[in-house]
């Protein structure tokens, strides 16, 4: 995840890629590495919604969980909750179906 994630994350900030939302657990980072990771999430405009450390495994303490959401996708979704119609439907690209 150390090596893919920041490749990821330069995709996304390079408009390449358009991804919404990602979740995922990362084990055993070093300094260097996670700041790599976070730097480039930040880049993308990638933002933290969510983070928990799985208790489970990794003794406890070595896997974290994060689930990040694009910039846009919440301005999106806020413009259409805020000033939409108000009728149910999925945001999708900025529009409701």
């Amino acid at each position: 995840e150390w090596e893919v994630l920041p490749e990821l994350f330069g995709q996304i900030a390079s408009g390449a890629v358009v991804v919404d939302q990602i979740q995922v657990e990362v084990h055993n980072g070093q300094f260097g590495k996670i700041r790599r990771v976070f730097e480039q999430a930040d880049a993308a405009k990638m933002r933290i919604m969510h983070k928990e450390r799985n208790h489970w495994g990794c003794d406890g303490y070595k896997c974290l969980e994060y689930s990040f959401v694009s910039e846009d996708f919440l301005r999106r979704h806020h413009e259409w909750f805020l000033c939409g119609d108000h009728e149910f439907g999925e945001v999708s690209a900025g529009t409701k179906t």
